[in-house]
């Protein structure tokens, strides 16, 4: 871990990192839903008895 002081510390290169992992967790969690949503039948089956 960085230590606290002026020249370790960078916000910027923090926030772009956080706003980064954010925006591909997002983009892999609909990846994810869209492809199960697309694979899992939505409409039960009519069954002829």
């Amino acid at each position: 871990m960085l230590s606290p002081g002026p020249r370790n510390y960078l916000p910027s290169l923090r926030r772009c990192t956080r706003v980064r992992l954010s925006i591909l967790r997002c983009f892999f969690f609909d990846m994810r839903l869209r492809r199960f949503l697309m694979t899992e039948p939505t409409v039960l089956p009519r069954t002829t008895v």
